[in-house]
This record gives structure tokens, C-alpha cells and sequence, in this order.
């Protein structure tokens, strides 16, 4: 299966709100910012225009046959007491999950992350039960630190426990 990996372009917002919204069909695991529902495709280029030229900010999208299929975040802190840290995030679509593309967007996470230098730790949180992302994550090499009660909240409104995970970059 040839899948391009790559940042993501203004020119994607109308497929990535697409994407977006069936992963979060999908899964009950995606935490995503409950206002990208409400954006335009115009609101969401112009919006993508903005990350496109942050230096602490990385999208990357995942794209089989010319269709957005998952995507890789890491967003950086303006902060300087937090200007070290990345927050992560990864999707793909339920049919192409299982075939190696999260382990190959994380590398690609991992590669920025270390040509950036500033950034010296990522960090993410993940379901308990979300075993195949967590195995995934410790494959890559991330640590579970700590098991946050009631660190998320799920579309059912209840609250649920996460790990909180982190990579150290020498």
C-alpha cells in the first residue's frame, strides 16, 4: 500500500474536516476540539494557513490514493516555562488502522520533533482501555507516567481514565 506522509497544506481543510469527523464517528476514543464542527471549510483554510506557519505547531496527514486516511499532531506552548513540551495526537480511519501507518506517523512525529530542538518532551494521553493505541505508543518508545482518574471525558458524558505517556528526546 504506497501512503504519503506529509504536512498538511491550506488546500486540504475540505477533506481534513471530512477525516476528522469520521474518525470521531469511529472512535470512541478521538478528543477533538468540539468547534471544528462549527468551522467553514474557508474558517478551516484560513485556519490552517495560520499552523502551516507556526514554528511550534506540526500536522501531518496520512494520505492513500489521494484521500486524507489519518492524521499527527504535535502542538507546542508559546510559554517559555512550557516551550519543551509537545502535545500529541494521532488518527486514522478504522480500515487502515492495524497496518502500520500510526507507527510510521509517530516516526515522522519523532523526526520533526528532533530537527525542532526545542522540543526535549512529548506527551500524550490515552484511554486505559485503548489497548492497541497504548501497545503502539510503548512500542515507539513512550512511558506511561501516571493514571489520571477521570482524565477524560467521553461523548456518553461520563468520565474516564487515561494514561498519561511521554517520549523524552536526548
Amino acid at each position: 500500500m504506497d501512503v504519503i506522509i506529509r504536512e498538511v497544506g491550506s488546500q486540504d481543510a475540505s477533506q481534513l474536516l471530512t477525516v476528522l469527523k469520521q474518525m470521531d464517528q469511529e472512535s470512541d476514543y478521538m478528543i477533538l476540539d468540539e468547534h471544528i464542527y462549527e468551522r467553514t471549510t474557508d474558517q478551516l483554510t484560513h485556519y490552517l494557513t495560520q499552523l502551516i506557519t507556526s514554528s511550534h505547531y506540526l500536522l501531518l496527514v496520512a494520505c492513500y490514493q489521494d484521500q486524507l486516511i489519518g492524521v499527527a499532531s504535535v502542538k507546542g506552548f508559546d510559554e517559555p516555562a512550557l516551550a519543551h513540551i509537545g502535545e500529541v495526537g494521532i488518527g486514522l480511519l478504522a480500515e487502515f488502522q492495524h497496518m502500520g501507518l500510526g507507527t510510521a506517523l509517530l516516526e515522522e512525529v519523532l523526526i520533526w520533533a528532533e530537527e525542532m530542538g526545542t522540543i526535549k518532551r512529548l506527551e500524550l494521553r490515552v484511554h486505559v482501555d485503548n489497548l492497541p493505541a497504548i501497545k503502539l505508543y510503548q512500542k515507539i518508545g513512550f512511558k506511561s507516567e501516571a493514571r489520571l482518574t477521570y482524565g477524560m471525558g467521553m461523548k456518553n458524558g461520563k468520565l474516564a481514565d487515561v494514561w498519561q505517556m511521554s517520549y523524552l528526546l536526548a
